[in-house]
C-alpha cells in the first residue's frame, strides 16, 4: 500500500464499515514499523484500481489482522483469499508463528475466510462492536498450520 493507493483504499473501507478508518489513520499505518499494508490491484482495460487491503501488524513473532475488505465489486472473487495467503506467507517469512484478530459474531462471511485458513475461536469480546450491539470472535490460528492449509488447497 502506498499513499497514492488511499483514495480507493479510504473508498473501499467507508463501504464497508460501520465505523471506518480516516485517511489519516491509514497515513499513520503506514508509518507505523509494525505495521504492514498490502493491496490487490486489478486493471481492466489499461486502468489500474484497488480491488481490496489487508492491514496487519507484526508484534514478536505474532500477527495481529487489523483490517481486510474487499470493493464491492469484487466481493466473493478470491480477494481476501489472496490477501490473507499473501499475509501468510510473508509473516511465516519473517519468523512469525500465530495470527489473532477480532471478527464481528454475526459476520458469517468473514468468519468463513478465517476458519477456511485454519483459525479458531479463542475467546469472545463482549459488545466489541457496541455501535451495533455486537460480540467479537477472537480467533487466532497457528501460522504453520496455515501454510499446510495454504499448500493443499485445490
Amino acid at each position: 500500500m502506498e499513499i497514492e493507493d488511499l483514495d480507493d483504499v479510504v473508498s473501499i473501507e467507508n463501504a464497508s464499515f460501520s465505523k471506518p478508518w480516516s485517511r489519516n489513520m491509514f497515513l499513520q499505518e503506514l508509518e507505523l514499523k509494525m505495521s504492514r499494508n498490502l493491496v490487490a490491484k486489478i486493471t481492466e482495460k489499461s486502468n489500474t484500481h484497488i480491488a481490496g487491503y489487508i492491514t496487519y501488524w507484526i508484534v514478536a513473532d505474532e500477527i495481529h489482522l487489523q483490517k481486510i475488505a474487499t470493493g464491492h465489486d469484487y466481493r466473493r472473487s478470491g480477494i481476501s483469499s489472496r490477501l490473507m495467503k499473501e499475509m501468510i506467507g510473508k509473516s511465516v517469512d519473517n519468523g512469525c508463528n500465530r495470527c489473532t484478530l477480532e471478527v464481528g459474531a454475526l459476520n458469517k462471511n468473514a468468519i468463513k475466510l478465517y476458519k477456511k485458513f485454519g483459525f479458531t475461536v479463542q475467546g469472545v469480546r463482549p459488545l466489541y462492536y457496541a455501535e451495533r450491539d455486537e460480540d467479537a470472535l477472537i480467533m487466532g490460528a497457528d501460522l504453520k498450520k496455515c501454510m499446510k492449509l495454504i499448500r493443499h488447497e485445490p
